[in-house]
């Protein structure tokens, strides 16, 4: 027979066991998740080129920087055509976010992003190539306020060019990519 304790700890055991899960507390939204929230939401948009809710992530006053290309856009009107425009000109992106990192004022994503330049790029590529391409990058953002005020592209233009048929020539006389077996 069992003793008295052993039989209320088992009464105890089952009657904890029958109303199911304990939920956990609430967690606390951190400035550090929010900082990664922003940015993987950043990404999200430039994978679909759906930029209507960029208001919800920047700042009126952000500023983005396209470092490769040497431009700094201001406001969302010129963020969002910056964030949409690789949706003018190729099909079938994707973007794979290799890693975030976030702090309580900034965040990063490193990133590669796919897809076919099936037309013209303004001001860049005057035709379509319909040739793929796959192109590694790096977004930071700075928060303030629980908003994007400044982001950053570092991209591999080069690499992008190369793809999509270009040819670089550089002073010296070397071509790239170099020219093949004749």
């Amino acid at each position: 027979m069992r003793s008295i304790p052993t039989a209320l700890c088992c009464i105890g055991l089952a009657a904890f066991a029958s109303c199911g899960p304990v939920d956990a507390p609430p967690e606390e939204e951190t400035p550090e998740a929010t900082s990664i929230a922003l940015i993987e939401a950043l990404m999200r948009v430039w994978e679909s080129g759906d930029v209507s809710g960029l208001d919800t992530l920047f700042s009126p006053t952000a500023t983005y920087a396209d470092m490769p290309n040497d431009r700094v856009l201001s406001g969302l009107s010129e963020i969002e055509g910056y964030v949409s425009h690789v949706h003018g000109w190729a099909k079938d992106i994707s973007l794979d976010v290799k890693l975030v990192k976030g702090a309580s004022d900034f965040a990063y994503a490193e990133w590669s992003m796919c897809g076919v330049q099936d037309r013209p790029i303004p001001g860049t590529v005057p035709v379509a190539t319909n040739n793929p391409f796959c192109i590694d990058g790096l977004t930071t953002v700075a928060l303030e306020g629980g908003r994007i005020r400044q982001a950053v592209d570092y991209i591999q233009i080069v690499p992008l060019m190369l793809q999509l048929g270009g040819r670089i020539e550089l002073p010296g006389g070397v071509v790239l990519p170099p020219p093949g077996p004749g």
